[in-house]
């Protein structure tokens, strides 16, 4: 199971950044959240960031040092055997991973061991924890995302916003 992002849905509302600090350093810094949310408030949009668990994982593939993997379709990340090379941040088409600098250390989802608190308490269901779909063997989910994420970073104006591809999931 994955995170599966419905874009759309997103209101900018950040629980999902709060309470994935939380879990993880008992502390609501959205810094230091492994999700991100980009807005465009000058449009009303928002969308979120997370490692998607990409089928192809260019960051596993740079990996010198193979602290990323995929176990079952989830990219694994392991912090002890990490030379903070930062090659898996660029590598990474969402911009999903992040380096820390005070806990020096990289930011990557790791689904919290199987229950995403962010898909628990996302209250629009713009995050969600399911299996993925797939058609003709493309991973649906993944191709929406991958569509709208790339409009979503060309949007200038309220004309280019109202291009934004529908996604059904």
């Amino acid at each position: 199971m994955i995170l599966i992002l419905n874009p759309q849905l997103c209101v900018g509302c950040r629980i999902c950044e709060t309470t994935c600090s939380f879990v993880k350093y008992k502390m609501i810094q959205p810094s230091k959240a492994r999700i991100k949310i980009v807005n465009k408030w000058h449009l009303g949009i928002s969308m979120p960031v997370v490692c998607l668990n990409c089928p192809d994982a260019p960051c596993v593939e740079v990996c010198p040092t193979g602290s990323l993997s995929v176990e079952n379709g989830v990219v694994v990340y392991n912090p002890e055997t990490c030379k903070l090379c930062k090659a898996c941040i660029k590598a990474c088409p969402f911009g999903a991973i992040r380096y820390d600098e005070e806990l020096d250390t990289i930011l990557k989802c790791d689904l919290c061991g199987g229950k995403p608190a962010c898909a628990e308490r996302c209250p629009s269901g713009a995050i969600r924890f399911g299996e993925p779909t797939f058609k003709e063997g493309v991973r649906v989910d993944y191709e929406n995302y991958r569509k709208y994420f790339n409009m979503f970073e060309e949007i200038k104006d309220e004309d280019s916003a109202m291009k934004l591809p529908r996604i059904d999931l």
